[in-house]
């Protein structure tokens, strides 16, 4: 299967059961330019990420006769987008995040205070976080964001405050991090089962 793209540019792409959440270490290939070939299987889809636009394209493999050339319109998702958790301006380390694009809800565990979500759908964004304050079980904080297809940040990122309390870290000398709570105020959380990963990922990178 060959993909063909109407200008050079940073890509990467991939195909496999289902979209991931974490991508494995990729390799660096010189694709010659504007094509890129990949060997699916036919239950497989083909996911590609244009870097310059942070946009994702994707269509199933047996849909795909030979060649697929991909136009601007064929991206029509956001490749991924981060969720920032603060609380008085510091990075919360434990909570449960859930994002709502309309087209599915998605849970997944804070790490630094960040965490992301792929193949997000445009538009209205509904983001909840679950976490513990002094100790106990607070009630979730809800906000809403409009991300647009067309956007100045190819990885957008949504900032979520937390009231002040919220277990959280402030960064110290050195690169380490102190708790503004004790450990066992952070809630326990079990982390939501991995996505499988794609057989085939290259990055495209024409210089």
């Amino acid at each position: 299967m060959t993909l063909a793209f109407p200008d050079v540019g940073e890509r990467v792409a991939w195909a496999g059961a289902a979209l991931v959440e974490e991508l494995p270490a990729f390799e660096e290939k010189d694709a010659g330019g504007k094509t890129l070939d990949l060997i699916p299987l036919a239950k497989d889809t083909v996911f590609v990420w244009d870097k310059k636009t942070g946009n994702l394209a994707s269509r199933p493999a047996k849909a795909i006769k030979g060649r697929w050339t991909l136009a601007a319109a064929d991206f029509k998702e956001i490749a991924r987008a981060v969720v920032r958790v603060e609380s008085a301006g510091v990075p919360v380390p434990a909570a449960i995040v859930e994002l709502d694009d309309g087209k599915e809800k998605r849970s997944s565990l804070l790490e630094g205070g960040e965490t992301h979500f792929f193949g997000v759908k445009p538009g209205k964004i509904t983001v909840r976080v679950s976490y513990r304050k002094e100790g106990s079980k607070a009630a979730p904080v809800t906000q809403t964001f409009n991300l647009a297809l067309q956007r100045k940040e190819p990885e957008p990122v949504l900032t979520v405050a937390l009231p002040a309390g919220a277990a959280a870290v402030r960064p110290m000398p050195g690169g380490t991090t102190l708790r503004e709570t004790p450990p066992p105020s952070a809630p326990t959380l079990q982390a939501p089962p991995a996505n499988p990963f794609g057989r085939a990922l290259v990055i495209l990178a024409a210089l």
